[in-house]
């Protein structure tokens, strides 16, 4: 199970394949969980589907990956030790429980705090 979040709440279950897949699956906001343990990874964005900048995938290994997609740099845009490229803010986290947990703390946090 799943969530993704884009500019109106939304919720959607996912399956492996979705983020197995070459198209992956468009955050900005991706929870995951085996119904023991639930993670939580989120990135700054500013698209919207279909157009998006950056997307979710996983390694046959199980690891999630955000892959740029396109628009994350100037065409010609000098990157090097003087000038550095500098990535989206992102958030991540983690809890004991499925996604029921996760958006008691969620809730908490970000509406409570």
């Amino acid at each position: 199970m799943g969530l993704t979040h884009s500019y109106t709440l939304q919720e959607n279950v996912i399956r492996a394949a979705d983020l197995t897949g070459e198209s992956g699956v468009v955050g900005p906001i991706l929870a995951l969980t085996d119904r023991s343990n639930s993670f939580l990874v989120a990135y700054e964005h500013g698209s919207t589907v279909p157009e998006n900048f950056l997307r979710f995938t996983a390694s046959r290994e199980g690891q999630i990956i955000l892959s740029a997609v396109k628009g994350n740099t100037l065409e010609g845009q000098r990157m090097d030790a003087s000038h550095p490229w500098i990535s989206p803010w992102f958030e991540t986290g983690a809890v004991g429980g499925g996604c029921k947990t996760l958006r008691q703390r969620i809730c908490v946090l970000f509406f409570l705090a």
